[in-house]
């Protein structure tokens, strides 16, 4: 197997790490930069010297896939996971860390021999009981496309080292991924939803404000207004949510898929060949689809669930970056109002170890400092200033006039918020409403109503009726229900 550059690079980092005395080493790179290749040249250059090393996962899925991988690149492995066979410790062993960390705990195996332990998305296994396992080895590796925790604070109460692949624009511009393109939607009303102790939103409450039969009905809308037929994954927020957009796409005559942490690994390829066959268009997941999927033919990814988490984001979106025959760009249609706030994923990122600031908080400082003017060194008299052309101190002309004052380069894109409405869409809603009126022979000025409840503002289209859209009739219902709920407080 050929490496590319970017991995013989990070492969050669690793080692220059070691050699500086590192024992726990993190490395990052981009989803579907091929990290699992490179932890099996790892071990094949480990194997080589007869040491055992341990590749370590936190799915079934993914143990399988590390497996596969490694068997296919000529490593002979054996797994240790629940429901497969013991076998005599080879040199090389994939491990679900959840069964490592109950075996051992209940003393059903002692620690697998290594001198080099690999853990696969390491931001996903920094648990005390998961630390404790990783602690006991004299070398750990961690590789994870997001090395932060959930919080967006680094990883450096373990780690001592971070290695950094190229970004993903590096990977887009070199053709290693597509490039994303961005659609607001529909957002759920999240006033009354609390933050749990990461900073994001609580399951429970996120589930109620978005479980709602107008924004179901405005994800299928968007689906087809934006996606048009591309194989799309979609998050949802929990197992209910998720169910009814199933079935939404399902009602519209949408071969759509559900998967869940309850489906088996069977019935989980068995999805995948109706995927890339093009039977099924659509697959529904909570978020079991977040790492460690290849599915390279999804070129639509929609987020129905906010999230204020941008390593969450970043897993999310990169599962329609990989390369496909055919495919140029991968599109996100997020169901949420906080864009700005989390950013498109090929934004350069700050990633480092200490955990005193939040990537958000990073993001935020390289913004306001690319906004500001940049500090000059007077090569007369060494005085540091800025905003001018002469230095106040000794009067020494450093910026010719007619010359730009210079500012820190925006290394941010600048982000423009995707509108939640375009103007194509409010005119077709609003001939839609004409038509719901005219159906049930409501006045027109009811129409008028209903959309300025929606979108803050009068209609400004000319009156011309057109049949109800599945959006329309759901956003109703909902106002309907909404009214006789108020009336029964």
């Amino acid at each position: 197997m050929i490496l590319r550059d970017y991995q013989e690079k990070l492969i050669h980092d690793v080692r220059e790490s070691i050699r500086k005395g590192h024992k726990r080493i993190l490395m990052q790179l981009w989803v579907g930069g091929g990290k699992t290749v490179i932890s099996a040249e790892i071990m094949k250059l480990a194997y080589a010297k007869y040491k055992r090393s341990l590749f370590i996962a936190p799915r079934r899925q993914l143990v399988y896939q590390a497996s596969e991988t490694f068997t296919n690149y000529g490593i002979n492995n054996a797994l240790i996971m629940a429901g497969e066979l013991q076998f005599n410790q080879p040199l090389v062993q994939v491990a679900s860390i959840d069964t490592l960390v109950t075996r051992i705990k209940n003393g059903r195996m002692s620690y697998p021999d290594a001198a080099i332990v690999i853990q696969d998305e390491a931001h996903a296994a920094m648990s005390e009981e998961r630390l404790k396992i990783l602690g006991h080895y004299p070398l750990v590796i961690g590789i994870t496309s997001t090395p932060a925790l959930a919080n967006g604070r680094g990883m450096g109460s373990f780690y001592t080292d971070i290695v950094e692949g190229p970004t993903m624009k590096e990977m887009v511009d070199n053709g290693f991924l597509v490039p994303m393109r961005y659609f607001g939607a529909e957002s759920p009303d999240l006033a009354n939803v609390k933050l749990n102790s990461d900073g994001d939103y609580q399951e429970k409450g996120l589930a109620e404000a978005s479980d709602k039969p107008e924004l179901i009905g405005a994800i299928y809308d968007n689906y087809k207004r934006i996606a048009g037929d591309r194989t799309t994954l979609i998050f949802a927020v929990n197992c209910k949510h998720a169910q009814h957009i199933h079935n939404e796409f399902l009602s519209h005559g949408v071969n759509s898929d559900y998967i869940d942490a309850h489906t088996d690994t069977d019935e989980r390829a068995a999805i995948k060949r109706r995927v890339e066959s093009g039977q099924t268009k659509v697959i529904v997941n909570i978020g079991v689809m977040a790492f460690g999927v290849d599915w390279p033919i999804i070129s639509c990814v929609i987020i129905a669930r906010v999230t204020r988490n941008i390593s969450t984001w970043i897993q999310y979106l990169g599962r329609g970056t990989r390369l496909y025959p055919g495919k140029s760009e991968c599109i996100c249609i997020y169901h949420g109002d906080n864009f700005l706030e989390l950013g498109m994923i090929d934004e350069p990122i700050e990633w480092n170890l200490e955990d005193k600031t939040t990537i958000k908080e990073r993001k935020e400082k390289a913004a306001k400092e690319a906004k500001e003017p940049k500090e000059i060194t007077c090569k007369q008299c060494g005085y540091i200033f800025k905003s001018r052309r002469d230095c106040p101190k000794c009067g020494c002309k450093m910026i010719p006039f007619g010359e730009a004052i210079p500012f820190h380069k925006a290394d941010l894109i600048e982000l423009t918020k995707p509108e939640k409405f375009s103007s194509e869409y409010k005119e077709t809603f609003y001939r839609c409403l004409l038509g719901y009126a005219r159906q049930h022979r409501y006045k027109e000025g009811w129409a008028y109503w209903q959309y300025k409840e929606k979108f803050g503002v009068g209609p400004a289209w000319k009156k011309e009726m057109r049949e109800p859209s599945a959006d329309v009739i759901n956003w109703i219902k909902y106002q309907n229900i909404k009214k006789a709920k108020a009336r029964m407080k």
